[in-house]
């Protein structure tokens, strides 16, 4: 969705709360941009279309498009709320595309310059531009006097003539004399030169270079390596993309799923007359009775029970499985 335009149209599937099957009846919805107020769509008093099977649909206004961050909760009397969340972008396929020609004055011919022929011209233009050299390799090499550049630079002023085969160092002032290969460490020529690092060859004082014996050093096993990583904080794990991020971000989206209330609060779904209980019972609970605002959402376990965390009050308990009927909603006082 671009942002701040007209003539977009953003969808929903909704799904009928007491049996979950598609919903089909009238559909409003309710716009929130950037984690502002949400307000009734001002487009047709925020009603949707029905195009089939549940699928309703919505044209926003231009300014109810105009924010980075657009919410769209569809809502239906009898149907599960539900909420679209566009990050809007721009440009996108299509949009303010234009011909080089039409920056550069019309030098550039989009038909007919090919790559190659940008290149030649704009070696040409390096060459010739004012400040820059346009002498040739066999120019410097007749500036210099001689047809072996090689030599010509040796002996050429300014020039190092230092021959390393023949020439003696000066100027070089001795600190120290290495008298045996053992003063130099790393560079013991016998202990490098041996098969194996015997304690013949290998001695404690050559050892001693060493912060720890290696006999007594070992890798770390696979139980240390995951428990290093497994009891790392999950703050700690920010890298974007990694497989650690997008556990992170499963927790943080996963933590309030139950509510988030101080009160400890079960409620069980069973069969009618029988007392069987259903698992596999989608339950959400809203503070309403319209089944707008949804604050807690779990499922039953084998015994029938969902868990939820809520703050003390009265609630509205939603029931949803295919194959069952259930009486929507369940007024509950959580104390």
């Amino acid at each position: 969705m671009k942002p701040d335009v007209s003539g977009q149209c953003v969808g929903c599937q909704m799904i009928n709360a007491s049996d979950g099957s598609e919903f089909t009846d009238a559909v409003t919805v309710y716009v929130c941009g950037d984690g502002g107020s949400q307000t009734l769509g001002s487009v047709g008093a925020g009603a949707c279309t029905h195009k089939g099977h549940g699928y309703h649909t919505y044209n926003p206004s231009r300014a109810e498009t105009d924010h980075d961050l657009c919410a769209f909760t569809f809502v239906g009397t009898g149907a599960i709320t539900a909420t679209v969340q566009i990050y809007t972008t721009f440009p996108q396929t299509g949009d303010a595309y234009t011909y080089l020609e039409a920056i550069t004055g019309n030098d550039f011919n989009s038909t007919t310059d090919s790559l190659g022929a940008i290149r030649i011209r704009g070696d040409a233009a390096w060459t010739t531009a004012k400040g820059f050299s346009t002498h040739s390799a066999s120019d410097v090499v007749t500036a210099l006097g001689t047809g072996d550049t090689l030599s010509a630079c040796r002996t050429a002023t300014g020039f190092s003539t230092f021959d390393p085969s023949s020439d003696a160092v000066a100027h070089v002032t001795l600190v120290d004399t290495c008298t045996t290969n053992s003063d130099m460490r790393g560079t013991d020529a016998a202990a490098l030169a041996a098969t194996a690092l015997s304690t013949a060859v290998w001695t404690a004082t050559k050892a001693g270079y060493l912060d720890a014996a290696i006999s007594s050093v070992s890798a770390p096993t696979a139980a240390q390596v995951a428990d290093a990583v497994l009891d790392e904080l999950v703050s700690e794990h920010v890298t974007l993309g990694s497989l650690s991020d997008y556990v992170s971000d499963i927790k943080s989206k996963t933590d309030t799923l139950g509510g988030a209330g101080a009160v400890s609060w079960i409620y069980t779904v069973t069969v009618a007359g029988t007392g069987t209980p259903i698992p596999d019972v989608t339950v959400w609970v809203t503070s309403d009775e319209a089944g707008v605002y949804v604050v807690a959402t779990d499922t039953t376990n084998v015994s029938g029970v969902a868990h939820f965390s809520l703050a003390a009050g009265t609630y509205y308990v939603w029931c949803a499985k295919v194959g069952y009927t259930f009486t929507n909603p369940d007024t509950e006082t959580v104390s």
